[in-house]
C-alpha cells in the first residue's frame, strides 16, 4: 500500500473588540508535486480560504450570537490525480493536524466537482467532517484533474474564548500499489 501526503494550512484568530468576536480562518493550501516511483499515482492541490467573521455575522445585531456555519466557495481546493496506470484504484483520506484547534468549531470537507479525466471517481454529496484520525473522503480510478472541494465551519459563537486557532487539514493518496 502506498501513500502521498498534501497538507493544508487553516488558521483561525479570535479577537475580542468592544464586545465582539472576530474569527478568521484562513486555508492555505499548497501546490505539492510529490516524486514517486515509475507506475504511481501522485496528489496535488491547490487554493486557499480567508473567512472573517465579525460584527455582520451577529444573528440579530449586538447582543446576540453569532450565525454558527460558514461556507467556502465550492472549489475552494482543488485536488489532481495522476496515475500511470489508467486502472490503478485509489482513495483519498482526509485528517486534521491540530496546532491550537478548539474542537467546538467542527470542520467538515465535500466535493464539489468530480473534476474531468479518463478516470472516475466515487464520492458522496454529504459533508465529511475531519478528525484528527484518517477518514475515507473518496475514491476512484485512473486519472482525475480538477476535482473541486468545499469546506464548512460549524459550531462557531461567542462561547469560544479569543485567542489564535490552527489545524492543518492532509489529505492522503492511498493505493493498492506497494
Amino acid at each position: 500500500m502506498e501513500k502521498k501526503r498534501n497538507h493544508g494550512k487553516i488558521r483561525a484568530r479570535t479577537a475580542n473588540r468592544r464586545g465582539l468576536l472576530v474569527l478568521a480562518a484562513s486555508f492555505l493550501l499548497l501546490s505539492l508535486f510529490l516524486s514517486s516511483p515509475a507506475g504511481a499515482a501522485t496528489l496535488a492541490s491547490t487554493g486557499d480560504w480567508l473567512q472573517t467573521i465579525g460584527a455582520s455575522d451577529l444573528i440579530s445585531g449586538a447582543g446576540s450570537g453569532l450565525i454558527d456555519t460558514y461556507l467556502s466557495p465550492a472549489d475552494t481546493t482543488i485536488l489532481d490525480i495522476t496515475c500511470d496506470n489508467p486502472t490503478e484504484e485509489w482513495w483519498i483520506t482526509v485528517k486534521r493536524v491540530d496546532q491550537g484547534w478548539d474542537d467546538r468549531v467542527l470542520l467538515s470537507v465535500r466535493v464539489t466537482s468530480e473534476g474531468t479525466g479518463e478516470g472516475s471517481i466515487t464520492y458522496e454529496d454529504s459533508f465529511i467532517p475531519v478528525t484528527t484520525g484518517e477518514t475515507n473522503f473518496f475514491g476512484g480510478q485512473g486519472d482525475r484533474a480538477g476535482i473541486a472541494i468545499q469546506y464548512q465551519l460549524q459550531g462557531v459563537s461567542l462561547q469560544i474564548p479569543p485567542g489564535n486557532y490552527s489545524t492543518s487539514v492532509e489529505f492522503t493518496l492511498v493505493t493498492s500499489t506497494p
